[in-house]
């Protein structure tokens, strides 16, 4: 079966490893900063997609590369496994070289795949990319361990006539798309539809646990051949695609409008208000008959300025899109936790991750006190990368100061 994936991607992917004599000590993952995940104009950004059948583990890479300046040769890229994230990282004696006559890419970004060895024994990999042009070094984790519960037994969402996965978590209504079946290529994948309507996150310091993945139905559900034509579906909406129904491991992926990650409607541009409008004021935009009319006068009327309106739409919708492409998952990005937190505060000055949590740092500024939040890992069958906010009580005032600073208009950008 490997022979048959090896040959299907060999156009695209190749890692080639040369030894080195010694492993070495990075220190303790918990301690790097990991910004850059949360930054898509960061000098290295690397996404991954893990599939997990037949017993191997199969990792799929994309490498962007935000630098003018360093090609793919300029990187010095390292690896190394842990069990969890308070041992300290042991790169292993072999480093990963990136040629870019052996690796396919599209402009800036690079795509690559490999085969995991003796994956029953590894649980978390760590890559450490070294920019040789800026001395800058990137780490990443990747959740590889077998046994994770949810992980995804071998189907991709393949881009049409590419070899290339999908790194992203939705596609768009009408747009083509492949579903491949590694595990066996004769088979049917079944897709079930879920049009549930999945709740805006909290305020940080609400005591409601809605951010937690409940139970929901399925509205529909279809089968299509595994390797067949190219489909694309026009119902927005979550799918979840299995090959074997009888168990909880599947593929998840959004249908979203044409123009996601950007917020186009103003059904949508009006219900993301809802992080700092009041209720009466949400009513009367939803209920509005000229919703565009509506929206401009609200804006107006709470900053007190129409230069201040149109600096503060744009600077708020930036980070919703951003927040839909970072973090939509069986939800828009904009609805999590983290997408909540994202648009509000922006890109944290430091993520630390420690096993199942995440802590978010901001530095005091002129206009608001040092603050941290944490988020806890949430999982369930639609994704192995869902985070909770800990609330806390202590957060509401802060959080209102910082409200009532982009209501003026006068939020630091």
């Amino acid at each position: 079966m490997y022979l048959y994936i090896h040959s299907f991607y060999k156009l695209w992917l190749i890692l080639l490893f040369t030894t080195v004599h010694l492993a070495y000590s990075q220190g303790e993952f918990y301690s790097k900063n990991l910004k850059h995940y949360y930054d898509l104009d960061a000098e290295i950004r690397l996404a991954h997609k893990v599939i997990n059948f037949q017993g191997k583990m199969l990792l799929f890479l994309k490498l962007t590369i935000n630098h003018d300046r360093t090609r793919i040769e300029d990187l010095i890229t390292t690896y190394g496994f842990i069990n969890n994230y308070s041992k300290n990282i042991v790169l292993s004696s072999d480093t990963i070289m990136l040629k870019t006559h052996w690796i396919s890419n599209q402009g800036n970004a690079h795509y690559l795949s490999f085969e995991l060895l003796n994956p029953e024994i590894k649980k978390i990999l760590i890559i450490k990319i070294l920019n040789k042009i800026s001395g800058n070094d990137f780490y990443f984790d990747i959740l590889v361990d077998p046994e994770a519960k949810y992980t995804n037994s071998g189907i991709i969402l393949k881009v049409p006539g590419t070899r290339l996965p999908f790194f992203r978590n939705y596609i768009r209504e009408n747009e083509d798309f492949g579903l491949v079946n590694l595990k066996t290529e004769d088979s049917v994948i079944h897709v079930f539809r879920y049009t549930s309507d999945f709740t805006i996150a909290d305020p940080p310091f609400s005591s409601s646990n809605k951010s937690i993945i409940r139970s929901i139905e399925i509205d529909s559900a279809f089968t299509i051949r595994a390797h067949g034509d190219t489909l694309n579906l026009s119902k927005k909406a979550l799918y979840f695609a299995q090959y074997d129904t009888t168990g909880v491991n599947g593929l998840a992926f959004r249908v979203e409008e044409k123009y996601f990650p950007r917020t186009s409607s103003y059904d949508e541009l009006i219900a993301s208000l809802t992080y700092f409008t009041t209720r009466s004021e949400m009513d009367k935009l939803t209920s509005a008959k000229d919703k565009k009319k509506a929206f401009d006068q609200y804006w107006i009327e709470i900053t007190k300025s129409t230069d201040r309106a149109k600096r503060i739409i744009r600077e708020y919708y930036l980070r919703i899109n951003l927040a839909n492409e970072l973090f939509t998952s069986y939800k828009q990005g904009w609805k999590t936790d983290k997408g909540m937190i994202f648009v509000i505060y922006g890109p944290p000055d430091e993520v630390l991750k420690d096993g199942e949590r995440e802590e978010w740092i901001y530095g005091s500024t002129n206009q608001l006190p040092r603050i941290n939040f944490t988020f806890a890992k949430s999982r369930s069958i639609f994704t192995n990368d869902h985070y909770v906010l800990l609330r806390k009580k202590s957060y509401q005032q802060i959080w209102y100061k910082a409200i009532d600073l982009w209501r003026k208009g006068q939020m630091e950008l």
